[in-house]
């Protein structure tokens, strides 16, 4: 690590990564009770999947690093990410972005990745922050171990997430039944971080992606994707959605049709630049050789031989399986405006 970046690491009242989001220092007190510091550890609290309290992973589960690789975003001046673990949004800075807008419909990601996740990256070195990760998806991790990392972690927040994780660790400390401050985190098994994260690919990787985190333009915003097209003020020149289609469940149920897949992409369309591309949704296991008997997303009615807009394409790859070794074809549903 570098002197400078030392010195930065060492003054808390800096701020390490330059987002366009305003604190406020007269937040309102009900805001912290909209937001309970209990929420973030206490499953009994949270609600069901696409919530704005719900489970989340803690690391992404899907091999970012291969799909990126087959987009060209070397042009890319912003793009617009949903947050989750936040490996989209890191993976999207290591391609040479600057300016990212994130949202999320769950308010707790917000306070995961700026709070703790960036200034973990900020200020640790490769092993160690890959042995933080580690512990946390295997639960390694005692209760007082967790205490500790986090109120180390505190001086180098921002004010808002201080606030809120100093709250978090003094009602955790004073708890006698609590065992972890990371139940609601969901855990993919044995992933393998250095292969799907560009920004972890190597020591190297890692200490350079430290200088363009710090030097990038965040902006969060929590609202629900299906508002993407009014919510969205910018033309992106890439928007990366994850798992889009595992989404339009909470709305359309079962058997979702392609027509309701268009009428999305139509708003994607609206805040695209002329060049611009949407990664819609990750595809686990392709077969091309079986379009009609493939579904896009197993709870759609919508087969990959229906994909046809004049907009669309399904683009292949092959990554090793999330949890193992073994090689398989994969895909990405995007989304370009000029195809």
């Amino acid at each position: 690590m570098s002197k400078h970046m030392a010195e930065m690491l060492g003054n808390i009242d800096c701020c390490f990564y330059h987002t366009k989001r305003k604190i406020d220092e007269g937040i309102p007190t009900d805001w912290f009770e909209r937001l309970d510091s209990k929420v973030f550890f206490d499953p009994y609290m949270c609600c069901s999947d696409f919530s704005e309290y719900s489970p989340f992973y803690v690391v992404t589960n899907e091999c970012i690093k291969q799909y990126l690789e087959k987009f060209d975003v070397s042009g890319c001046e912003n793009a617009l990410s949903v947050l989750g673990s936040g490996d989209q949004v890191l993976n999207i800075i290591n391609s040479g972005i600057k300016e990212v807008d994130t949202f999320d419909l769950n308010k707790l990601t917000e306070f995961y990745f700026f709070g703790l996740k960036v200034p973990w990256i900020l200020k640790y070195d490769y092993d160690t922050f890959l042995n933080i990760m580690d512990s946390i998806m295997r639960r390694k991790f005692s209760l007082d171990e967790e205490l500790q990392l986090i109120s180390d972690t505190i001086p180098y927040m921002d004010l808002i997430y201080r606030r809120y994780w100093k709250r978090v660790v003094d009602y955790a400390s004073k708890s006698t039944t609590l065992n972890s401050l990371f139940s609601i985190l969901s855990y993919p098994d044995k992933v393998d971080l250095p292969y799907v994260n560009s920004y972890l690919a190597s020591k190297e990787d890692y200490d350079n992606f430290k200088h363009s985190l710090a030097m990038t333009n965040i902006h969060f915003e929590c609202y629900d994707a299906k508002n993407l097209g009014i919510r969205s003020r910018e033309k992106y020149d890439l928007i990366l959605l994850s798992n889009i289609l595992d989404y339009f469940s909470k709305y359309f149920k079962h058997g979702w049709k392609y027509e309701q897949l268009v009428e999305y992409e139509n708003q994607l369309i609206n805040i695209l630049g002329d060049n611009g591309v949407a990664l819609m949704h990750y595809i686990y296991y392709y077969m091309p050789e079986k379009p009609s008997e493939h579904p896009i997303f197993f709870q759609s009615d919508v087969y990959i031989n229906e994909i046809t807009g004049k907009n669309e394409e399904i683009v292949p790859f092959v990554a090793r399986r999330i949890n193992g070794t073994e090689e398989q074809k994969c895909a990405i549903l995007a989304l370009r405006k000029n195809l």
